[in-house]
């Protein structure tokens, strides 16, 4: 592949992953709000909007750096 090829690809790959990377910032902040909705206090309320806060963090971190994850949590 040329040069300018390769830039194109990385270009489009760079823009599909901030994509994927705002996609889970929303889907971490939403399901993360729903938990702490519905917290009734108990420990697996706290995990469950601390591993959907932790998947925001990560959306946020791909848009930063053009990450993509292969592997959902």
């Amino acid at each position: 592949m040329s040069s300018s090829g390769q830039s194109a690809g990385q270009a489009i790959k760079g823009a599909f992953n901030q994509v994927h990377g705002v996609g889970e910032q929303i889907r971490g902040t939403v399901n993360s709000a729903a938990d702490n909705a519905v917290d009734k206090g108990t420990v697996d309320d706290k995990l469950a909007a601390n591993k959907n806060e932790a998947v925001a963090n990560k959306g946020a971190a791909e848009v930063r750096k053009g990450e993509v994850r292969t592997n959902h949590v």
